[in-house]
């Protein structure tokens, strides 16, 4: 099924910096740089990158996200997971960060964590068959299996609805017709 592999995040406290036109300018440079670093699996530099970023704009949920996700990757969940909850409170729809966390709620071992990210993830978009196949896992370990099939069929029956090429998971790294590939061929 379609997991990402993740590691975690701490809590960090910004200080609150008006934005000005040359903050503004220095933005997008200091995040291109952070999506670069954390695609080089730099996690660490991510991170500083990112929190230089958030004292130009304390409020940008792009620099937070990354910064959840760099400390997912490094295994410090907690850190992750406090981020994580930072960019809710500035966007309670932030899909991406919500699979965040029900990813570290499953390796942690808590599965009604983990279904309870995923349910939210429904409700705010409830065509999204990641959040689907991923219910359908979990319900699959628990030995549910009409539960789990279910979900299975729903998401087939989204994926099927969708252009091939559609970005599905979070991060927009897996397309519809791809997913669709990988389930036939499971």
């Amino acid at each position: 099924h379609p997991t990402t592999s993740i590691r975690a995040i701490e809590s960090y406290s910004q200080p609150q910096v008006a934005t000005t036109a040359a903050s503004t300018r220095k933005a997008p440079p200091l995040l291109s740089e952070a999506k670069i670093l954390f695609d080089a699996q730099a996690y660490l530099e991510t991170i500083t990158k990112a929190e230089s970023l958030l004292q130009l704009q304390p409020c940008h949920p792009e620099a937070w996200t990354l910064i959840a996700r760099a400390y997912a990757n490094l295994g410090e969940y907690q850190k992750a997971t406090d981020y994580c909850k930072q960019v809710l409170k500035i966007d309670p729809s932030a899909i991406a960060l919500l699979y965040l966390l029900a990813q570290i709620a499953e390796v942690q071992g808590h599965p009604e964590k983990a279904k309870h990210w995923l349910k939210r993830i429904i409700y705010i978009e409830p065509n999204s068959p990641y959040a689907y196949l991923e219910l359908a896992a979990l319900y699959g370990k628990e030995r549910e299996p009409d539960r789990a099939k279910k979900m299975k069929e729903t998401a087939l029956k989204l994926l099927k609805q969708l252009p091939p090429n559609t970005p599905i998971d979070p991060h927009d790294r897996l397309t519809a017709g791809e997913l669709l590939q990988q389930i036939y061929s499971s």
